[in-house]
């Protein structure tokens, strides 16, 4: 299937070693170098999912022309991921998130980024999702609020899928989700939810409230709220359901979130009814947090759950 993939483009570093004393100079750890790894983040993690899924994804991004910008253009490549709609901006940088890693542990998160926001670039990218839209299967929008997610280009974009019958899948970040009014599906985390919906989250009945309050504002007709340890909870405009957890090791969450929108929107796309896809993207959720890191699901490894 062919999908539109609008979002942040990440480049996560793993700085790995090993720590044996504190500081002379500051009652800090001593970090003793032993290895590094850099991989795609951010939306381009949701592409990788989606290549792994067997999608033909374009993805719709910024990046700046720097060091950062080049790596991730070559391991987009070395993963079979295509470059050809991205925007290179000599005046934008490319976010760049370093951990700093000992026996499993992060000491430390090092955040290098600028807004990339640039009316000059939303433009581009808006006249290339027109491009597209006519023949994709589904829009994935991936925003970490890094200023590719603008209210212009996310309104057009989900304007423009509506008229062509295609599904819009949104993973949310900050309190103005108004710029994501008439989506298909929605998919914010207990904090994410808290932003937008001020009162208490503690039981289902809450989640529950929760997910029809966010349909309703904002017209979006359907909302899964991802809850950690505590599964998901499923609204797909009729019903609600409660997925459970059953990830018995989590080494790692980051990216978790990436792995449910994209393995919930192929599988949506691909015939599931909202509430099985959930449940499958719920399966894949509990797999890449047993691994440490930012890791994509497999398809060989996802059909070992089905």
């Amino acid at each position: 299937m062919k999908s539109i993939l609008i979002g942040d483009l990440i480049l996560d570093n793993y700085i790995s070693g090993d720590v044996c004393r504190l500081s002379p100079e500051a009652p800090v750890p001593v970090l003793n170098h032993t290895k590094e790894k850099i991989v795609l983040g951010g939306a381009l993690n949701v592409g990788r999912n989606l290549n792994n899924l067997n999608n033909i994804v374009s993805v719709l991004g910024i990046a700046g022309k720097d060091t950062a910008g080049k790596s991730i253009s070559e391991i987009m490549k070395k993963d079979g991921l295509k470059t050809d709609y991205i925007i290179y901006d000599n005046l934008a940088m490319t976010s760049k998130k370093t951990r700093f890693i000992t026996n499993g542990q992060q000491l430390l998160r090092w955040d290098v980024e600028k807004n990339t926001y640039s009316k000059i670039n939303e433009k581009k990218l808006v006249r290339t999702m027109n491009s597209l839209i006519g023949e994709t299967d589904f829009v994935v929008i991936s925003d970490y609020n890094k200023g590719v997610c603008s209210e212009l280009l996310l309104n057009d974009t989900i304007k423009a899928a509506n008229d062509k019958g295609v599904k819009v899948f949104v993973d949310p970040k900050g309190s103005n989700f108004y710029k994501y009014k008439n989506a298909y599906c929605i998919t914010p985390n207990t904090l994410e939810t808290q932003l937008v919906y001020k009162s208490s989250l503690k039981y289902d009945k809450d989640f529950e409230k929760a997910c029809k309050f966010i349909c309703d504002t904002f017209n979006i007709k359907t909302c899964i709220i991802t809850r950690g340890k505590d599964g998901m909870t499923v609204y797909d405009s009729n019903t609600f359901c409660h997925i459970k957890s059953k990830a018995k090791d989590v080494f790692d969450v980051s990216g978790a979130g990436d792995t449910v929108i994209a393995t919930l929107a192929t599988y949506k796309t691909r015939g599931e009814n909202l509430i099985d896809a959930a449940r499958i993207a719920n399966l894949a959720a509990q797999h890449v947090v047993g691994k440490f890191g930012t890791t994509p699901i497999i398809q060989e490894e996802l059909d070992k759950y089905l």
